[in-house]
């Protein structure tokens, strides 16, 4: 056992009234410390294992003049930790970790036919062992102290096979990319992967079709002005020797669509193969796909088949890069706008929509809105289903994508998460700036609102969630004010006929009460809503 420990104890005894005496030893029982008294009727008791080293320990129970101890004497000293591999070469490897206060040596053992075995001792923290590099091994230490002390073994780890920190074998070129996919109007960081390499090692890269062509950096950055894969080249070396590798389609680069952006789906077959989109289906069923069996316009839309998937299951369409470098911070703003159709199988179904944006293919992803349970859908339909009409589709506008993605790489995905509901179909996503009569989708004229709306959710933290339903295609305003009237926000929107959904950001807003003003040219709404 370790110091610090809380180890319990526990002893047979006869019915009895007297309390026991409970005593530890650490010099083989030469003098013996008290750990305190248990009750008549206890069996058991903690004890606070104490912060000495020994080789020699014994625990003592007592009740008046019978007593009993430990059959035989045990350790108490710390287990080594952060067992590690600082280098394996082809026939060996060093073995390190962290000091134990007070120990004398360490043993370190290897993975036999059916056992650990040791295979040395070291008075330092290290030991080399023979090994060839391309084994797979478990390793594990235990550490020696004064008066015959000795540890536990720690938990073993495993050494997976190859070469790496030889600095005096030569070395093995590899290169990595933080991302693989880029747009052509971008750079990328390529980093120096390979083994056997340390600050004395130089690097000598080729980039056939990049700027720059070559470069001595470890870790260069090179930029492509075509899309398409790209190859690269890297010669290695250290004191040893050098080594070289050719890296075929190492990158791919790809041109980003600009503004106006529309996708319809229509010149799709398929989403597999796609410079544009990709999937990603980890538990390897029913995925986002192409369909012709329906479509809001046109004649193709995209299809999740819900209904035949587990709970939890995860599936996501990912974008390629959208050129938003154009547009001013400050000045101009971006919405995003999708249609989708989507029911429940019954009341206790909860699916998630959530919507992704970052301004890099290597960014991380963050969550710009969620839709889920009766906000996602209020009807239901037991069987597998398929929306019939214009009405069974609703519009998001995503308002919130903010100055920081005004990049020429951005991206966006959808993420759905099956909470036992029906299936799921996406189609007509556009992306505009400036004002709505940019839009790609021309607005010939407003139509009368059926005015029914509703806000979620309320109190509001970080966003508001809008949902209008319009009898036809028309110019909306959306406006927060504060409590003396004042404008605070003004967000104008190009509503499609049927429900629409409009995320607004209060994060900047301080706690409090204010109205949300929704306007059309006929009509206008006002809610009360509070932010937290």
């Amino acid at each position: 056992m370790y110091p610090g420990l809380s180890e319990r104890i526990r002893w047979d005894a006869s019915e009895g009234t007297t309390d026991f005496t409970l005593e530890y030893t650490l010099n083989n029982g030469g003098t013996w410390t008290s750990i305190g008294t248990a009750a008549a009727a206890d069996r058991s008791a903690l004890w606070a294992v104490p912060n000495t080293f020994s080789g020699q320990a014994r625990v003592r129970v007592s009740r008046g003049a019978q007593s009993d101890e430990s059959d035989a004497n045990f350790s108490i000293i710390e287990v080594p930790e952060n067992l590690d591999f600082e280098w394996s070469c082809p026939d060996s490897l060093k073995v390190t970790w962290d000091p134990v206060p007070g120990a004398t040596s360490y043993e370190v053992y290897m993975l036999g036919a059916m056992y650990m075995d040791a295979v040395g001792t070291s008075a330092t923290t290290s030991l080399t062992v023979m090994a060839s590099a391309q084994d797979e091994n478990w390793f594990s230490v235990r550490s020696f102290g004064p008066n015959g002390a000795q540890s536990e073994r720690a938990v073993a780890v495993r050494k997976m096979p190859g070469e790496f920190g030889c600095y005096w074998s030569n070395p093995y070129a590899a290169v990595a990319v933080a991302c693989d996919s880029i747009s052509s109007s971008d750079c990328v960081q390529v980093n120096n992967a390979s083994i056997n390499t340390d600050a004395s090692a130089t690097y000598l890269w080729y980039f056939p079709t990049g700027t720059p062509s070559t470069s001595t950096d470890e870790n260069p950055t090179v930029c492509f002005s075509t899309s398409g894969y790209h190859d690269a080249a890297l010669v290695v070396t250290n004191a040893a020797g050098s080594d070289s590798a050719y890296f075929t389609n190492f990158v791919f680069a790809q041109t980003a669509l600009g503004l106006p952006y529309f996708e319809g789906f229509e010149t799709l077959v398929t989403l597999n193969g796609q410079e544009n989109w990709s999937v990603y289906n980890p538990d390897v069923n029913s995925a986002f796909s192409i369909t012709t069996t329906t479509a809001l316009s046109g004649a193709k839309c995209v299809r999740l088949y819900n209904h035949n998937q587990d709970l939890g299951d995860i599936d996501e369409l990912i974008s390629g890069p959208v050129d938003l470098s154009g547009l001013v911070p400050g000045s101009d703003i971006v919405t995003i706008s999708f249609r989708y159709a989507h029911k429940k199988r019954d009341n206790l179904s909860d699916d998630w929509l959530r919507f992704y944006a970052k301004n890099a293919c290597d960014d991380i992803w963050s969550l710009k809105k969620t839709l889920h349970g009766a906000f996602l859908s209020t009807e239901t339909s037991v069987g597998p289903w398929t929306p019939q009409s214009p009405e069974d589709w609703t519009t998001v506008h995503v308002t919130n994508v903010t100055s920081t993605y005004f990049t020429g790489d951005f991206r966006f995905k959808f993420n759905f998460e099956n909470g036992g509901g029906n299936n799921f179909f996406l189609d007509d996503i556009n992306i505009y700036a400036g004002p709505p009569s940019d839009v790609i989708v021309s607005v010939e004229e407003d139509h009368a609102t059926d005015w029914v709306t509703s806000i979620y959710p309320n109190p509001a933290d970080e966003e508001l969630s809008v949902r209008f339903q319009l009898a036809g295609d028309a110019l909306v305003m959306l406006e927060i004010m504060d409590v003396h009237g004042r404008l605070i926000q003004q967000i104008p929107l190009q509503g499609k006929a049927g429900s629409n959904i409009a995320m607004l950001d209060t994060e900047t807003l301080e706690a409090g009460m204010y109205f949300l003003g929704i306007s059309s040219t006929d009509q206008r709404v006002t809610h009360e809503f509070i932010v937290k």
